[in-house]
C-alpha cells in the first residue's frame, strides 16, 4: 500500500510540472485558462479567487472570466489545464462554432500556440535540469577507475569479444578514457552507430579490439559490454539449511579470498564461478579470524537449474576505488546540460 501511495505521490508530482508548463505558456501568451486540474474525473474539491473554496462540480453556467479554478479530481493518475478556445481531453467543440474572441487559444498566432503545445515539455525539461543540478552540486560525481575493474564475467559480452581479467581499457577510438563513466559515454553518446575501436593494455603490450556498430550493445536487453563489477571483499554472511557449502565446513563471516586458485574481488565474481563450476567442485579459500583455510565444495543445482552452494554472500565495498569530483555551482549547472542531452540522446537511440 506504501507503494501504491509514493507512486500516486510522484505521478501527481510529475503531471503538475507538466501542467504548469502549458498552464504558464497560455497566461505569458494572454490565454484565458479555465481550470488546472490534478487527476480526472468529476472535481472533488477546488479554489478559485471569485468563488473560494468548494466541493464538487461548479455550476454549467458559471463564469470566472480571467480567473481560473484549481481543482483536485477524484481519479489523481493525471491531470490538465482547461484553455478557452482549445479542443482537449473533454472534446467540447461548441465554441468552434462562435467568432474566436481575443483570449482563446484559436485566436492567437502561431508561435502561441506551439508555445503552448510545448510548455508542458518545457517545464520536464526544466525539472530534470534542477534534479541534476542539485544532485551534482550535493553529491559530485563519484568515479571507478577503469583500472580497478580486473574482472570480466564468463559469459558476458566483454568475453566473448576477447577481452580477459586484467585487460587495462587506454582509449575508445582514440579517445583516451580514465574512468567508468567516460567508457560509457564514449561508447553509448558520442561513438553512438559507429565501430568501436578499443585500445587496451595487456599484460604490458598494447591491443586493439574493433566492435561492429552492430554488435555494440545498446541497452541492458544485451547485455552491458562492460560489466560493473563492485569491489567488495566477499564474505559469508549466512548458510542455507544443509548447504553444500555448510556440509563442506564453510561458516557465517568466512572472507572468501580465492576460488579454484584465482582471487575473487567481489560478490558477482564468487557468484559468477559457482553458476560456471558445471557441477564440478569449487576449492574456496577462506579467511577464518586469522587462520586461512582451503574447503572443497560441491555445487548443487537449484530449482531453476542453476548451479550453487547454499550461501548468502555480502561485501565490505572497497572506497579505494572511488573518485569523487565536487562540482561548483556553474559547473553543476553546465554538467546538468550535458546530462539532459545524454539521456536525451539515449531515448531516442
Amino acid at each position: 500500500m506504501e507503494e501504491v501511495i509514493y507512486f500516486i505521490i510522484t505521478i501527481a508530482m510529475l503531471v503538475f510540472v507538466h501542467e504548469l508548463g502549458h498552464f504558464l505558456a497560455a497566461k505569458m501568451t494572454g490565454m484565458r485558462t479555465e481550470a488546472f486540474a490534478i487527476g480526472f474525473g468529476k472535481r472533488v474539491i477546488g479554489w478559485s479567487k471569485p468563488r473560494g473554496f468548494s466541493f464538487g462540480p461548479l455550476p454549467e453556467d458559471v463564469d470566472l472570466g480571467d480567473y481560473t479554478d484549481y481543482r483536485l479530481c477524484w481519479l489523481p493518475l493525471g491531470g490538465y489545464v482547461k484553455i478557452s478556445g482549445m479542443v482537449d481531453e473533454s472534446l467540447e467543440s461548441e465554441f468552434t462554432e462562435t467568432e474566436p474572441k481575443p483570449y482563446e487559444f484559436r485566436s492567437k498566432s502561431a508561435p502561441a500556440k506551439i508555445f503552448v503545445i510545448l510548455g508542458g515539455i518545457i517545464m520536464n525539461l526544466l525539472l530534470a535540469l534542477v534534479i541534476f543540478w542539485v544532485m551534482n552540486l550535493t553529491m559530485g560525481k563519484q568515479m571507478i577507475e577503469i583500472r580497478d575493474l580486473q574482472y570480466i564475467p564468463k559469459n558476458s559480452v566483454a568475453e566473448k569479444f576477447g577481452f580477459m581479467t586484467g585487460d587495462s581499457i587506454l582509449a575508445i577510438n582514440g579517445k583516451k578514457v580514465t574512468y567508468l563513466n567516460e567508457l560509457s559515454e564514449q561508447i553509448l553518446i558520442h561513438n553512438a552507430g559507429k565501430d568501436i575501436a578499443i585500445e587496451f593494455d595487456r599484460n604490458g603490450e598494447k591491443k586493439t579490439i574493433v566492435i561492429p556498430k552492430a554488435q555494440v550493445p545498446k541497452d541492458e536487453s544485451m547485455g552491458p559490454l562492460f560489466p560493473i563489477v563492485d569491489k567488495t571483499d566477499p564474505f559469508v554472511e549466512a548458510l542455507a539449511p544443509d548447504s553444500p557449502a555448510g556440509t563442506a565446513g564453510v561458516k557465517p563471516k568466512d572472507k572468501i579470498l580465492a576460488l579454484n586458485g584465482t582471487p575473487v574481488i567481489s560478490v558477482t565474481n564468487v557468484i559468477d564461478v559457482i553458476s560456471n563450476s558445471g557441477g564440478k567442485a569449487v576449492d574456496f579459500r577462506v579467511l577464518r579470524e586469522k587462520d586461512t583455510l582451503a574447503i572443497a565444495v560441491m555445487p548443487k543445482k537449484d530449482e531453476a537449474g542453476q548451479y550453487k552452494v547454499g550461501i548468502q554472500l555480502n561485501g565490505n565495498s572497497d572506497t579505494t576505488m572511488f573518485d569523487v569530483y565536487e562540482y561548483g555551482f556553474i559547473e553543476a549547472g553546465t554538467k546538468s546540460f550535458g546530462q539532459i542531452g545524454a539521456v536525451t540522446v539515449l531515448t531516442f537511440q
